[in-house]
């Protein structure tokens, strides 16, 4: 099997070894510039003006376009230049860094009645803008751009065979300037050969893309009471991590151990989503509830249909505090086959242990078509909403 190598991309980049941060981000920026450049100039002028019309530049297609990078003013130097007969389209943006309200000001004294395009990741920076009075003064977000150049790619009939606006496409989505499309085979591939991404560079691509779902699911759930109140997280991706997770539970997130959490989790061979129940406290206060009120519990359950719930031992390792191992010691298919005998099972296989945690969840496995599409929000949506019932029982402040 060949492994996910995202340096065969035309767009990647390669990181300098002593490079600073601040220069990392200059190189990123300045890259994924030339590549946008680089694109639209080697696609096609039909691709040009989709790009103009969603900037509101109306400029007529009758002129061959010229294009430059780096382009020096007398009081400042725009990241790149497009030409069209006598209009000049001027260009800015930000990957990382801040929207420079100063070299914005910069920019439109050297340029001259022309028009300046400001990209950066963030819509807020739209309101930035709104100060200065341009008229041709144009905002659009990088992840705008993907969406503009993905329906071009559908509309054209070219999806498959236009490699620089494919490989562009991909590129965006590997540095996180995307918005979320589905989980791929190569983000579980990333996950297969962790001795060979020593710096996580490879895995730290697929965290990105994790952010990106777990940001907009969110987005989707605040809209509902019961998550307004809550907040989402991403774990640290360690040298050795196998697996790439993130939650979403109560404020604060600093005790977040203390409290059910919506987990979601990404791995070599699948995706989980559920809920689990991992500190002491909530996890002995939970299985109290459990033996005071186990047919509620038994109704919840029986409606998990597709859903597992693993219990597992934690053991502290070394001594060393908030450091456990977790061995899964039962599994029990959730669902409308669960038996009452089976509640009287989980409440006393925990007994057996000082320190447990419950783990509830929904396998996906990787090659299912379901995780590779947008469309994988939605479906999350549903399988949570399912969970809802069952975050309550575990919740300390809901009532039965």
């Amino acid at each position: 099997m060949r492994k996910f190598n995202p340096y065969r991309n035309l767009f990647y980049y390669y990181r300098g070894s002593t490079s600073g941060q601040k220069q990392f981000e200059k190189q990123l920026e300045d890259n994924t510039t030339k590549a946008l450049i680089n694109t639209i100039e080697f696609t096609s002028n039909s691709l040009l003006f989709l790009f103009l019309s969603a900037l509101n530049i109306p400029i007529k297609n009758k002129y061959k376009p010229n294009y430059d990078l780096q382009v020096s003013g007398e009081f400042s130097r725009p990241d790149a230049l497009i030409t069209l007969g006598k209009s000049n389209i001027f260009i800015e943006s930000k990957i990382d860094a801040s929207l420079d309200l100063k070299q914005i000001k910069k920019h439109l004294k050297s340029i001259d009645d022309d028009y300046l395009v400001c990209i950066t990741p963030r819509e807020k920076d739209s309101l930035k803008l709104r100060s200065i009075n341009y008229s041709k003064l144009r905002f659009i977000t990088w992840q705008k751009i993907y969406e503009v150049f993905s329906a071009y790619t559908t509309s054209h009939g070219r999806k498959n065979n236009n490699l620089v606006l494919n490989q562009y496409l991909k590129y965006l989505e590997s540095i996180n300037m995307a918005p979320f499309n589905g989980f791929q085979k190569e983000d579980f591939d990333s996950f297969l050969h962790i001795e060979d991404d020593p710096k996580r560079e490879i895995r730290s691509i697929v965290k990105n893309k994790f952010k990106k779902y777990l940001e907009e699911l969110y987005g989707e759930l605040k809209k509902d009471k019961l998550f307004k109140k809550l907040d989402y997280s991403i774990g640290n991706l360690r040298q050795d991590s196998k697996a790439v997770w993130g939650i979403i539970c109560k404020r604060p997130m600093n005790n977040k151990v203390q409290k059910p959490q919506f987990h979601f989790s990404l791995d070599r061979n699948c995706f989980r989503i559920g809920i689990m129940v991992e500190g002491k406290k909530p996890a002995k206060r939970m299985n109290k509830k459990i033996m005071t009120s186990p047919q509620s519990f038994y109704k919840i359950i029986k409606k998990l249909n597709g859903f597992v719930l693993e219990i597992k031992n934690k053991v502290n390792i070394d001594n060393i505090p908030k450091k456990f191992k977790h061995y899964p010691v039962a599994t029990i298919k959730l669902g409308k086959e669960i038996m009452m005998e089976d509640v009287d099972y989980i409440a006393n296989k925990v007994s057996h242990y000082n320190l447990f945690m419950f783990y509830c969840y929904k396998e996906i496995p990787r090659d299912d078509k379901m995780l590779q599409s947008k469309r994988f929000i939605n479906a999350s949506k549903k399988f949570l909403t399912q969970t809802v019932p069952y975050y309550m029982f575990a919740d300390e402040d809901s009532v039965l």
